[in-house]
């Protein structure tokens, strides 16, 4: 029997695509890869009828109705919590985690670090699944040369994709960078008109501020593999760009979690305080680095698509 999966999110997801959206897209697409019917739920999908297993992806209290709709209907319910927070829970969200977990068949995690923050609330009977974030093959594939560079007419930059968004925090970037003679390109949407017009005001001339680029494209693989430093400097750990930044060969400054050192050791420059200063000294040290390619052929190997979709496969189709 064939196994028929609806891939579910929260409602407001893809009002702004960013690394999350594309993730999901990602693991509906991959799934069909491994044989699996996989639908991401919208206007075109079937009747829930037409499945026997709904993945749902995020921990957003809004999505909780739809849940317990599915449980109804005999649905097989996989949470995929993607919860990056790092520090302890608040009341209020150890009781909505709580009713999702009470609601699902299984767990998925990503990391032991995120597993290790939401154990406690796991129910006793529920398998866990590891499921690192996975990355695209095309991201370890070449570029037409200079792509990038040419298209804007520079030659060193740094590169920051992503939503522009207070939790992303790249007005502090902009504050502790601007005096580099050293552009940073900013790719990605806002969803925060006012956040984006600071930080448009606070970029000195030169920074660049691009709107999305296509998922995967070659201008996009081209940005990273081209960029002289990849930076992200929000209060969330970084996530599926950096990732994708590592293995197309880019130098990382990051801030500094239990998340990234058990993804990444000791190859990125952490960022290890919140300070302006912090991140400016961390990118010192970061144009200084080598780029090691041993890194990149280890992160690639531990988070290749469709490959680390394996244990989510073989659990859908026995429980089938």
């Amino acid at each position: 029997m064939t196994s028929s999966v609806l891939v579910t999110t929260y409602h407001q997801a893809f009002l702004h695509k960013g690394g999350g959206e594309y993730e999901l897209l990602e693991i509906a697409f991959n799934l069909r890869l491994m044989g699996v019917v996989a639908d991401v739920y919208s206007p075109f999908s079937r009747d829930i009828d037409a499945y026997d297993t709904v993945i749902h992806f995020s921990l957003m209290p809004d999505s909780l109705p739809f849940l317990r709709k599915a449980r109804q209907l005999k649905k097989r319910v996989v949470l995929w919590p993607n919860f990056w927070q790092a520090e302890a829970l608040a009341p209020d969200q150890i009781e909505t985690f709580t009713r999702f977990f009470e609601l699902c068949d299984a767990i998925i995690f990503k990391s032991e670090t995120e597993e290790a923050l939401l154990r406690q609330l796991i129910p006793d009977d529920r398998p866990v699944l590891r499921v690192p974030a996975g990355v695209d093959p095309c991201f370890t594939e070449p570029t037409p040369e200079r792509l990038f560079r040419d298209s804007y007419c520079m030659e060193e930059y740094l590169l920051w994709v992503g939503i522009i968004e207070p939790a992303k925090n790249q007005l502090a970037a902009i504050r502790s960078l601007a005096h580099l003679s050293v552009p940073i390109v900013f790719v990605g949407n806002t969803r925060d008109a006012d956040y984006y017009e600071a930080c448009r005001k606070a970029a000195p001339p030169h920074f660049l501020f691009l709107p999305p680029m296509l998922h995967k494209s070659d201008i996009l693989r081209a940005a990273l593999r081209e960029c002289r430093l990849y930076i992200e400097s929000g209060g969330e750990p970084g996530g599926k760009s950096v990732l994708e930044a590592v293995i197309s060969g880019a130098q990382v400054v990051i801030p500094y979690s239990a998340w990234a050192v058990e993804h990444f050791s000791d190859f990125p420059v952490y960022i290890t305080s919140q300070e302006d200063r912090a991140i400016a000294d961390a990118v010192s040290i970061a144009m200084k680095k080598k780029w090691r390619p041993d890194i990149a052929a280890t992160v690639a190997s531990r988070h290749m698509l469709p490959d680390v979709l394996v244990p989510l496969c073989n659990y859908i189709r026995e429980t089938c």
